[in-house]
Parts: C-alpha cells; structure tokens; sequence
C-alpha cells in the first residue's frame, strides 16, 4: 500500500551564500550553510515556484499564438522566531534575525522535502530545491499569545530549480548501452540515471556524428545514415559523462 509522507518534521531549509552549480549542489556547499529550519514558523510559511513569465513578443515568421517561456516565478516569504535573549550568539532564532535584519542580503534558500530529518545533513543523490533570493525589508510580526517573529520576503533572482539532485560521486548510467538503429527503426530512447534516480529530461546528450545520428535533449535518437555514432550522456549530479553506442544500419 502506498504511504503518504506527511509534512509535519519532514522539511529542511538551509541558507547557502554560494553555490557553483546550482542545478546540482554539492553536499559540502549545502551543508556550509545555515539549517535555519528550527527557526522557521509555520504561519506564512510560502516557498515554491508559481510558474513562469511569458515573453509573447512574436516575430513575424512565428505562429500566431506562440508564447515562450521567460524567467521562472516562485514566491519566498517566511517567518522566523526571535530569540528573548538576544545575546545568545549561538541560538538559531538569534542567528536568523542577525542575518536576515538588513535588505540586500544575497544568496540560496534549498529546502529538502522528506527524505531525512531536518537535523541530517544534506547528503548526495537527495532531492532539494533551490531558490536564488535577494532580501527585502524584514517587519515584526506579533500579536497577544503568539509568538514574536520576523517576517522576511526573498525576492526570486530568476534562478531556480526544483528537485535538483544533490552532487553524485558516480557516473551518469544510460540505458541501453548500445543501440541499432535501421531505415525501418530509425527511432531510439536512451533513459538516463544517476544514483538509481530518473535524470532523462535534465541529463544533456551529444552525437559525435549528427550525420549519421542526432538525439534530442530528451534523449531520443534518430538515424540518419548508416553508419555509427556515440552519445555522449552528461549530468551536471553525476562526476563523469558516460556514453552511447548506435550502429546505424
């Protein structure tokens, strides 16, 4: 029977100043971060993508109703916990409010959803989300019985990618490994994995022979001539590109 993960305990929110490849983060960058999870309240609680821009700015050779994509939408609001003794440099709602108290402050928001604890460190072949932000102004937000917390908006920086997959030590792992393709069949799916996880549709694939084979970025490939080319199959989680075999007959 399918069981369903329930949110409660089950999210982890690390603040990154810099990471070199945010499509796949290494462990070492997240986990050089802040865990500010134990900081963060429920109440406001907004972090995700909520589409994207539309460039519908048409040339006229193209169709009449084609719309492109433009940068991706997601919106960053959260609210953390202010610590009663503010010279407790070590309390994790007193670091929030240090970091977080000025405007312009730039960086990543990587939130983990299930897959561990939020006191386990990030670890490789895991699935986060990252949000490149720039802070806005912080306001206090409180009411009677409640808790005193800071209410912080991060405003998107046009980068973003979610369930980016943590940085591998192994491979990219391409199925099949070899491939025949004919006049007939000219038609062939190469499906990519890295740590067992399913990377087709953002691994990037290369023919070493567009004459005689082509493949698309989803990995199909098509014969051209006879002939034989390789694949080159590479994936920004994985620590080596690995390769393709087509005979083309």
């Amino acid at each position: 029977m399918p069981t369903r993960q329930v949110s409660d305990g089950n999210i982890t929110v690390w603040w990154v100043t810099s990471i070199a490849v945010p499509a796949s983060p290494t462990p070492a960058e997240i986990n050089a971060g802040i865990n500010l999870s134990a900081a963060i309240a429920w109440n406001n609680f907004e972090l995700g993508s909520s589409g994207s821009d539309d460039v519908d700015d048409k040339a006229i050779t193209d169709s009449g109703n084609s719309v492109s994509r433009g940068f991706p939408d997601f919106g960053a609001t959260l609210d953390f916990f202010r610590e009663k003794n503010t010279s407790d440099a070590s309390s994790i709602y007193q670091q929030a409010f240090v970091l977080f108290k000025s405007t312009g402050v730039a960086g990543y928001l990587v939130v983990r959803y299930g897959q561990a604890l939020p006191t386990a460190v990030a670890a490789a072949g895991e699935y986060v989300s990252v949000y490149k932000v720039l802070t806005d102004a912080p306001t206090d937000d409180t009411e009677g019985n409640d808790s005193v917390k800071m209410e912080v908006k991060f405003l998107p920086q046009g980068i973003l990618f979610e369930h980016a997959l943590v940085k591998t030590a192994v491979p990219t792992v391409p199925l099949p490994a070899t491939m025949t393709l004919t006049t007939t069949n000219r038609y062939g799916k190469i499906n990519t994995t890295v740590s067992g996880k399913d990377v087709t549709n953002t691994s990037t694939y290369t023919s070493s022979d567009t004459t005689k084979a082509t493949v698309s970025t989803a990995g199909v490939v098509t014969w051209v001539a006879t002939g034989s080319a390789t694949i080159t199959v590479a994936n920004p989680a994985a620590s080596a590109t690995a390769s393709v075999t087509v005979t083309l007959s």
